[in-house]
């Protein structure tokens, strides 16, 4: 995982226009790059209505055994991609909702011919380009509004490893040029154990990555089957981490200020291994934060002037404005 997190990090933060909110995103829409994440390849367009250049949205295959075709298909009507290992499906309109895109894999090879372990398949639908956000320590809320269902999922024997999980991920850059990313576990075919940096977290290098259930941000863990429509404010968790004080063991710390961190990549989908059959539809995906903060003695107060996302830690002070007390330094 942590070769894919390397190729796939920005290089380039641009600062944000001064604004009160910034949504992160673009809608999803019925185009899409289609891409060899693994060689960074773009394989060309997938859909209808489909522009020059560029689409926002990108579906990076990593090391799955044979890559999807682009393929152009009529207006209006759902389109598909598939062959024996992965599926890429489009619906203008599925139970009412628009833009749905449907992620699966099905029998994986067991090892990894490069490196002789257990094969990891990733499918994410992620930005083509670099995101730019207020600093995380000016921000009041950041709120992660995602719809995924959990269409299908059969895990078989076959290989040493036969697992799956669905996530939607944040990443980040800081002006110490470190990068942390943190996979927002949603769904899988085990329960996670709580918070785990990942294990290749051991190295020299300026990336930092850790796996997270999206039950540390008042979500509900999905499990293999099932439908989840999540409107949570993410940001306290990740200023937690950010805050934790974690050093590699090779002596290297985790940038600990919120202030010198903003977010610079976001992707979502299925990782997989071995033996699975498994189907996820993705839809309704919003990014958006909230700016404002004062100091407060030599902390930061986040505040709003609207019904919180979340209760946690706010305190109505009247006229339909909320404030929060952090621990971020003023600076």
């Amino acid at each position: 995982m942590l070769k894919k997190i390397i190729s796939i990090l920005l290089l380039l933060i641009t600062p944000p226009a001064t604004a009160q909110k910034q949504n992160l995103l673009q809608p999803l829409n019925p185009s899409i790059n289609i891409n060899n994440g693994q060689t960074g390849q773009h394989l060309g367009q997938a859909g209808y209505n489909i522009s020059s250049g560029y689409n926002f949205w990108s579906l990076n295959q990593w090391l799955n055994p044979s890559n999807l075709t682009p393929q152009t298909f009529p207006p209006g009507l759902p389109w598909e991609l598939a062959n024996t290992t992965s599926r890429l499906k489009f619906w203008p309109f599925k139970n009412g909702v628009a833009n749905v895109y449907e992620i699966a894999l099905n029998n994986l090879p067991c090892v990894n011919p490069i490196e002789n372990n257990p094969l990891e398949v990733d499918m994410f639908l992620e930005p083509r380009d670099h995101l730019s956000s207020f600093p995380l320590g000016e921000m009041a809320q950041l709120n992660l509004t995602l719809n995924i269902e959990g269409t299908y999922a059969v895990i078989s024997s076959g290989c040493t490893v036969n697992q799956f999980g669905h996530t939607a991920s944040i990443m980040m850059h800081s002006t110490t040029d470190q990068w942390l990313t943190v996979q927002i576990n949603l769904a899988a075919s085990t329960v996670p154990q709580g918070m785990e940096w990942c294990p290749n977290n051991n190295s020299t290098s300026n990336i930092f990555c850790v796996d997270d259930s999206v039950a540390n941000y008042g979500g509900t863990f999905l499990g293999q089957i099932g439908t989840q429509k999540y409107n949570l404010d993410i940001l306290p968790r990740l200023i937690q981490i950010i805050q934790s004080e974690y050093q590699k063991p090779t002596g290297i710390k985790l940038e600990s200020n919120p202030n010198n961190w903003r977010i610079a990549g976001f992707y979502m989908g299925t990782v997989g291994y071995g033996k699975v059959n498994v189907t996820s539809t993705w839809s309704e995906i919003k990014l958006e934060s909230t700016n404002g903060t004062f100091c407060s003695g030599n902390t930061k107060t986040q505040f709003i002037c609207e019904t919180p996302i979340s209760q946690s830690g706010w305190i109505n002070v009247g006229s339909g404005c909320y404030h929060r007390p952090t621990n971020t330094p003023c600076q």
